[in-house]
């Protein structure tokens, strides 16, 4: 079985002498990273420099505290988009659970 991008990472790491718990880390860094590049919205990089600059539980909290209204989930699906407003930094998706667009405005 051919091994994917993450696994080929995962094994360098290993080889390297990385500890699980860093290349878990590294991974998902990494998968987060390539979802982002992969949304079908436009992306501001200055806001984008400033939620990758926000720790990494933080980031995790703002896409799972988005409220659906038609379903009642609280998370954004991979391929959102992040722009910078007055406000802050808005992250535009869709529901994880329906597909309905959703909108979470943080920091």
């Amino acid at each position: 079985m051919k091994k994917d991008k993450y696994q080929r990472m995962a094994d360098a790491l290993r080889a390297d002498g990385a500890d699980e718990t860093a290349i878990e880390k590294f991974v998902a860094m990494e998968k987060e990273h390539d979802e982002f590049a992969r949304n079908s919205g436009i992306t501001d990089i200055a806001a984008y420099k400033k939620w990758m600059a926000l720790p990494e539980e933080t980031r995790r909290a703002c896409l799972t505290s988005a409220f659906c209204l038609k379903c009642m989930s609280t998370t954004i699906a991979p391929g959102y988009a992040v722009r910078q407003d007055k406000i802050g930094i808005v992250i535009e998706g869709v529901c994880s659970k329906c597909g309905r667009r959703v909108v979470r405005c943080c920091y």
